[in-house]
């Protein structure tokens, strides 16, 4: 809405009303309050009358003047609320992403961690499984010549419980048992299903007859030595 100048020029215009006025009364030109006293009371009275239409012309365009001013104000105040209700929009918006992004961050972290321990708790895992193996493989050695016997080798013992492999079990050499000289016996089939368990499976060797305890002989084979014949 544009602003209404002719206000002001009828401000300015009431000055130039009372200057001609002055220039045709030139008898009010003494600077005296009230007017010149050889006024007769009904010129007196238009002065008085004339002065106080001015006056009030005067204030009409003043409070004019203030009301297009508080027009222009209100407006400026309609536009700096639309502009700050967009600022806070966009703060509002800003503080919401920077919560996603905290949050997305926090979340990202806890998986890692999360990943961490469970990896961590893997490594520990393996890692004590195969101190395990490594010990329990220790078990499986022979005391003569330091083989480990893993499946599919067959573990002898003695009377006593003492290991030993076949190779050395066959040797002619070996009459007695290398740990406590006690007498030899046949096959531990315990300590093999144990050693199954211990070491890893190959799946590419055949299971043979021998290493199944309930596993009966073949009887076309009258040469090879059986369990009995072996503890002897």
């Amino acid at each position: 809405m544009p602003i209404h100048t002719w206000n002001f020029f009828r401000a300015v215009g009431v000055g130039s009303d009372l200057k001609v006025w002055n220039d045709d009364n030139p008898q009010v030109e003494d600077d005296r309050e009230g007017g010149n006293s050889e006024f007769d009371d009904d010129v007196s009275d238009q002065y008085e009358d004339e002065v106080s239409h001015m006056m009030r012309r005067l204030r009409l365009n003043f409070y004019r003047a203030e009301d297009m001013m508080f027009i222009m104000r209100k407006r400026q105040w309609e536009i700096e609320d639309k502009e700050f209700a967009i600022e806070q929009k966009r703060r509002a918006k800003e503080k919401r992403e920077r919560l996603i992004k905290k949050n997305r961050d926090r979340r990202l972290k806890k998986e890692k961690e999360e990943e961490k321990i469970e990896e961590d708790k893997k490594a520990l895992e393996e890692k004590e499984e195969k101190e395990l193996q490594k010990g329990m493989a220790a078990l499986f050695k022979c005391p003569l010549c330091a083989v480990t016997m893993s499946p599919p080798r067959k573990i002898y013992q003695c009377v006593d419980g003492h290991i030993l492999c076949k190779e050395c079990r066959k040797s002619k050499k070996i009459k007695e048992c290398p740990t406590c000289q006690g007498e030899l016996a046949g096959r531990n089939a315990s300590m093999e299903r144990i050693a199954v368990s211990v070491f890893p499976v190959q799946d590419d060797v055949a299971p043979t007859a021998s290493t199944s305890p309930t596993a009966p002989t073949a009887p076309t084979a009258p040469t090879a030595p059986t369990a009995d014949s072996d503890s002897l």
